[in-house]
């Protein structure tokens, strides 16, 4: 459906909208990284993130996925962490301009602008997760689903926010506890330069 901006809505359980020349940022995460039991409980607690995509909801949606330690953990795997990476900056410049990513135990964060303007996000997405699927299960000895079918995404409304949301991402792993500065993870990348 065509809203009065011009941008196009479509869904399958969570909201999506495409706008052309729009930047992205996107969290995907591994199949099975929040029982079912969780998603019910931020589902009742209006914490998943919504059609406002509110940002303390989707905070705290991020946070569980962080505090959820016995969940699929297989992007702790530097052989995954770097198949995803080099995925990842494989699509800059053909796809997407990519703006930075984070990889995290069981998900991934990234801020991207589609190149072609009027190529929906999904398709871009269905690509690097249905490669970066194939070829983990390969790695690790195992087969069935990889990632979760669906990915949150929300458009970056202006520089300020972009910002925040790249210091968001580059921080990730600080807030997780991993490293206590954000330049020593191995699987973020951040390019400044774009803001």
């Amino acid at each position: 459906m065509r809203t009065a901006t011009g941008t196009i809505f479509y869904r399958r359980n969570l909201p999506h909208y495409s706008q052309k020349d729009a930047i992205y940022f996107i969290t995907f995460r591994l199949a099975g990284s929040l029982p079912k039991e969780v998603i019910l409980r931020l589902r009742e607690n209006q914490c998943l993130p919504r059609i406002k995509h509110s940002r303390p909801s989707f905070v705290k949606f991020d946070n569980y996925l962080g505090s959820h330690l016995e969940s699929p953990q297989w992007l702790k795997d530097p052989r995954i962490a770097r198949l995803v990476a080099d995925a990842i900056e494989s699509g800059d410049k053909c796809l997407y301009t990519l703006f930075g990513y984070c990889i995290m135990a069981n998900h991934v964060h990234l801020i991207i602008r589609p190149l072609d303007s009027d190529r929906p996000l999904c398709p871009i997405l269905q690509l690097l997760k249905k490669n970066t699927a194939l070829k983990a299960n390969k790695v690790i000895g195992r087969s069935g689903q990889f990632w979760q079918h669906e990915s949150y995404d929300h458009i970056v409304r202006n520089a300020a926010e972009l910002e925040r949301i790249m210091k968001y991402v580059w921080n990730n792993p600080v807030k997780a506890g991993l490293v206590s500065d954000a330049s020593h993870w191995p699987w973020t990348s951040m390019r400044w330069e774009l803001l």
